[in-house]
């Protein structure tokens, strides 16, 4: 079902229908006829892009006299991510699946249809962009299963990021199609630590360091040589060796971006089968999800600051054997 459906069109007024070709603002959020907003040029409400403001949808006066205090309250829980209500006792959102941890009155100011910013600048929820600053809107059902996995499985034990992930598990398994994960590519290891991707990201960790033990060993031997002039056959033995670790660094940098997201889908489905094992009804193998998933911030902090440690104590060694 379309979200926008029986919204008026800020430009033409014209409610939109499931079958039109939407665009938002990826500033505002503001939704528009394609043909619209191609004809007009630009998002109508400058005013709300000045003020930081996410565009909500105008409101029926019957709907807006009619609330009380009373139903407010009992109303449900709002989704922090797509802004749709939920009932009380929903621990994830029905329409994206994304936990919901905060109470209703915690979220009132989430309106519906929001456009929280996502990494990439356009509103959380929405896909890459067809043409200028607009995109069209795109997202996974809750119920929409990937490889026998309810999303709103997958969100649960995702936890943050879930948008982003979900729509890279269906294109894998429609396609198959790899696209890299950036994060993975520059980060490697560290990055399968802080998905919860243990044994993985200490592999990784484990082979970044046999590429490259041999150049860490010829720039030790070259700058501790009692020569002031190496040998030139000994400069090419460490210049030939140092470009095949480069090498094999960046073969590894690649490996680990362009196969991060199929190796973090099928930790998922691991953990969901797992927690599926354990528990007698969806909600509670959910809440377990929540539980054990999400990402492991406290540990990437501390790799950081014994990283940092470990670099100081080499620096003052290497000071002190030279």
């Amino acid at each position: 079902m379309n979200r926008y459906e029986h919204i008026p069109c800020p430009i033409c007024g014209k409610p939109f229908t499931k079958d039109d070709d939407i665009v938002v603002c990826p500033v505002c959020g503001a939704p528009y006829h394609r043909a619209c907003l191609m004809e007009k040029g630009e998002c109508i409400f400058p005013q709300l892009h000045e003020s930081h403001t996410p565009w909500t949808p105008p409101q029926p006066e019957s709907d807006a006299h009619t609330a009380s205090d009373e139903s407010s309250a009992e109303a449900g829980r709002t989704c922090p991510r797509c802004g749709a209500e939920n009932p009380n006792s929903a621990l994830f959102c029905n329409t994206c699946g994304t936990p919901l941890s905060m109470p209703h009155q915690a979220n009132a100011q989430t309106p519906p249809y929001s456009a929280q910013q996502g990494t990439n600048g356009m509103p959380q929820g929405f896909g890459p962009m067809p043409f200028g600053m607009f995109a069209q809107a795109q997202s996974v059902p809750p119920e929409e299963e990937i490889e026998g996995i309810q999303a709103q499985d997958y969100a649960a034990y995702i936890g943050r990021n879930a948008h982003y992930f979900l729509l890279r598990f269906r294109e894998l398994a429609r396609s198959k199609t790899k696209i890299i994960n950036w994060s993975a590519f520059f980060f490697q290891g560290g990055y399968f630590l802080y998905r919860k991707m243990y044994g993985t990201g200490i592999l990784i960790f484990l082979i970044q360091m046999l590429i490259s033990l041999p150049q860490y060993l010829m720039t030790y031997q070259a700058m501790t040589s009692a020569s002031t002039l190496m040998p030139s056959d000994s400069f090419t033995s460490i210049t030939t060796i140092s470009m095949i670790c480069q090498l094999l660094a960046l073969a590894m940098r690649f490996v680990c971006g362009f196969f991060a997201n199929t190796l973090y889908m099928r930790h998922c489905q691991k953990h969901i089968a797992k927690a599926r094992a354990v528990t007698s009804s969806p909600e509670e193998c959910r809440a377990l999800l929540a539980k054990k998933g999400s990402v492991a911030t406290k540990l990437i902090a501390g790799l950081l600051i014994a990283y940092a440690a470990v670099n100081v104590l080499a620096f003052f060694m290497l000071l002190f054997f030279l």
